[in-house]
């Protein structure tokens, strides 16, 4: 089901279930990421374990990845897209978000959260992203290597 909008698709459990692929990136609404995110809240938010999503992005947009990992203990999602004029990344978190927020954010992107408060976006180096979103940036590498772009 995931391979109709991601190519390269894999499923990670290391460090905690990720969703990796490639695909369109931009804008930010229409990302592949928030669909993949809405398809698993059901099972990501079962437990107390994270989940997240990584999309390599394609073509020539803006952005060339979008990272967003859910903290199931805090409700927090944490959301970073990678620049690709200058690889910085640009950080913001949602919370709350209960899975029913997800589910709506896997139909329609981010503006269903519209019961979550919003932190600006801001530019961060990859050490300094979430410790959540790091341990997924991380799995990007492999994917680019092995990626046909």
């Amino acid at each position: 089901m995931l391979r109709s909008f991601l190519s390269d698709v894999d499923l990670t459990l290391d460090p905690y279930p990720v969703v990796v692929g490639v695909g369109e990136v931009e804008p930010n609404a229409a990302s592949p990421a928030w669909e993949c995110l809405g398809y698993g809240a059901v099972a990501g938010t079962a437990d107390e374990n994270p989940y997240g999503v990584a999309v390599l992005g394609t073509g020539e947009a803006s952005y060339d990845a979008h990272l967003l990992a859910l903290d199931p203990v805090t409700d927090t999602l944490y959301e970073a897209m990678r620049r690709r004029v200058d690889g910085a990344w640009l950080a913001r978190t949602y919370t709350p978000v209960g899975r029913g927020d997800l589910d709506r954010a896997g139909r329609i992107g981010p503006s269903a959260l519209t019961n979550a408060a919003r932190s600006p976006l801001r530019e961060r180096g990859v050490e300094q992203l979430p410790r959540l979103l790091r341990a997924i940036e991380r799995k990007l590498g492999a994917l680019a290597s092995g990626a046909n772009r």
